[in-house]
């Protein structure tokens, strides 16, 4: 709760919640710690929140990224923080799609899709424009680019998540482990 308070009060008083330089890692930690503090408050309270609040909070969701000012941004935390207190304590019907297998299996590749999103877009861009020099203005040029890249990025995303993340980590893990034996 201090450290909360005090990333909380550098953040507010800096006016510094986006920022990526030296304090970056405060805007991390306000963020870690409150995530902790949804957890804890999740395992005390298990309200078992229906569609309704699940869809009320999508359209807050709406609502502060159309109209909540740049110097506003310190709030975003807390909205994510109630999104994901429905969503954990939530029996509707977005938290069961959420459980589905597709839903899950974007879950394990998200971070890979983080990571590898921005180069796949950027070179699908170079090849439909540049090199086949499709018009931008069209569409369904436009439509199809999107949908490319979308699946371009799941699917090059569910390799290296599988050969680099999970095969490569695990293996640089196992070894690490190996010479850490206790006695």
């Amino acid at each position: 709760s201090l450290f909360l308070l005090g990333a909380g009060l550098f953040i507010l008083f800096t006016g510094k919640y986006m920022y990526m330089g030296d304090f970056g890692f405060v805007r991390g930690l306000f963020c870690f710690i409150l995530g902790y503090l949804v957890h804890l408050l999740s395992q005390k309270i298990n309200p078992r929140f229906g569609t309704l609040p699940e869809l009320l909070f999508l359209f807050l969701l709406l609502l502060v990224f159309k109209y909540l000012p740049s110097e506003g941004a310190i709030l975003l935390p807390f909205v994510f923080a109630l999104g994901i207190f429905i969503f954990v304590s939530g029996k509707g019907i977005i938290t069961s799609f959420l459980e589905t297998k597709p839903a899950q299996f974007l879950g394990k590749i998200s971070y890979s899709v983080y990571l590898n999103h921005a180069i796949v877009v950027l070179i699908l861009k170079k090849l439909f424009f540049d090199l086949l020099g499709l018009d931008q203005s069209k569409v369904s040029i436009n439509v199809g680019y999107l949908l490319i890249s979308v699946a371009s990025t799941i699917v090059y995303s569910y390799f290296t998540n599988r050969y680099i993340e999970t095969g490569i980590g695990g293996r640089l893990k196992q070894r690490l482990y190996r010479g850490t034996k206790k006695v």
